[in-house]
């Protein structure tokens, strides 16, 4: 009753402001005032939003797109390094061994053809904790936990590396921080985003991928209101990046950082925008223009739930002086969750880029050199009693051409998702 008592509301705010257009607005959980929640709630239970800020030219931006990558003409290669990222994970009781036999079954060549694979861990991992998936209300922000065995499913397709900055960082205090990042270890994953100590939020992570040095940073806009203990903001990196001019400086210093320890490339995995819209704000575009002129070459950003644009943004490298292209993938969409309610979060996308390393002019670079991406389909199998049978990830576009829905209903609600996954996305270079 309370249920249909907040969609009624959520209408009639719909109706008097006006749905339909993403707002310029935070989407903080912690800093939401009335307006804003009645948003966040008309987005849940109305309809996801499809169309950019009214009047802002955004889609036609990212329409306009050309995600074809090259190298400078006298760029000499010396080795390269493929990289695959996805989506948020988040628990779910649909998302068991026994529910997951095929879960990667459409994407593992996408995936295994990486020399590393990383996501956003969107849950704490905190054995002493019991195990909290998403209530079926949505009235507060929900306190996630998932357990090593889901943890392991994830593993098990590939992914060894893992941002952990996100609004539920903090879900299970600190406890679950550090039992998250101990269950990381304990699996040999690679981590960024929280730490338990000063020492650890500065001690960036360098990786050798096939012979390049890339250096991860992670960092989120919300903790969805939980609070920081007095002298452990090294817990999380949080930076409020869905507001105008957002303070970097946090992102400067491990720049700076990654450049000491002779990085290569640096990706940034960014939780940021808002969530169940199909298109950024203005507000999120600049400052992920800002982040790359620091000298981030690759942006991945998560949180919302849907999956957004992605933008070759060219730019002066501040080390060089040279013009390079970079990455920013403003939303992946989900890898792993399941969110009924809003049959937008079913698409999601994973994205697999090349870094190339050598010489241009005499001098040391590394540039991207390509770019691909694999829409995919979340789908869930249930018996009569409700109980999920079947959880698996489909290739979305191969599936729409050979009509494996079973059910007039699916295959409609699959030719959608196409057409909004054509929409959104650029085309294939």
């Amino acid at each position: 009753m309370l249920t249909g008592l907040v969609r009624t509301i959520c209408w009639i705010y719909g109706l008097v402001t006006g749905a339909g257009y993403s707002r310029s607005i935070e989407g903080n959980a912690g800093t939401m005032g009335l307006s804003e929640k009645l948003w966040w709630a008309h987005k849940f239970f109305l309809g996801a939003v499809e169309n950019a800020e009214r009047g802002s030219g955004i889609e036609d931006y990212f329409a306009a797109q050309d995600m074809r990558y090259s190298l400078p003409g006298d760029f000499v290669e010396e080795c390269s390094a493929r990289i695959a990222s996805a989506g948020d994970i988040l628990t779910s009781e649909h998302i068991r061994p026994e529910t997951t036999a095929h879960l990667w079954d459409d994407v593992d060549e996408f995936l295994r053809a990486a020399d590393i694979a990383i996501a956003n861990l969107e849950t704490p991992v905190a054995p002493s904790r019991a195990v909290g998936a998403p209530p079926s209300s949505i009235l507060s922000a929900p306190p996630l936990n998932s357990s090593p065995e889901t943890l392991r499913i994830v593993i098990g397709a590939g992914f060894g590396f893992f941002s952990t900055a996100n609004n539920h960082a903090l879900d299970q205090g600190v406890v679950g921080v550090r039992e998250t990042l101990d269950v990381l270890d304990e699996h040999d994953c690679g981590h960024v985003g929280t730490a338990r100590t000063k020492a650890e939020r500065d001690d960036i992570p360098v990786l050798d991928v096939g012979g390049i040095r890339v250096a991860f940073l992670s960092y989120t806009f919300s903790v969805n209101g939980r609070d920081i203990p007095p002298g452990q903001d090294y817990l999380v990196n949080y930076l409020r990046l869905n507001l105008p001019d957002a303070d970097l400086s946090m992102v400067r210093h491990h720049v700076d950082i990654a450049h000491h320890r002779n990085a290569d490339a640096i990706v940034a995995c960014v939780h940021w925008s808002l969530e169940f819209e199909s298109f950024p704000v203005q507000t999120v575009i600049d400052n992920g223009h800002r982040l790359v002129e620091l000298g981030i070459d690759v942006i991945l950003g998560n949180h919302p739930h849907v999956i957004q644009p992605m933008e070759r943004y060219r730019f002066t490298d501040p080390r060089t002086g040279f013009s390079k292209d970079s990455l920013i993938v403003y939303a992946h969409g989900d890898l792993m969750s399941y969110v009924g309610a809003v049959p937008n979060s079913m698409l999601g996308n994973i994205i697999r880029f090349t870094l190339a390393k050598g010489h241009h002019g005499g001098v040391p670079v590394t540039r991207i050199k390509d770019v691909s991406w694999k829409p995919i389909y979340r789908r869930a199998r249930f018996d009569r009693k409700g109980n999920c049978t079947d959880f698996r990830i489909h290739d979305l576009l191969a599936m729409s051409a050979h009509e494996t829905a079973n059910e007039a209903s699916e295959r409609a609600e699959i030719g959608r998702l196409v057409n909004l996954a054509i929409r959104v996305l650029p085309s294939h270079p």
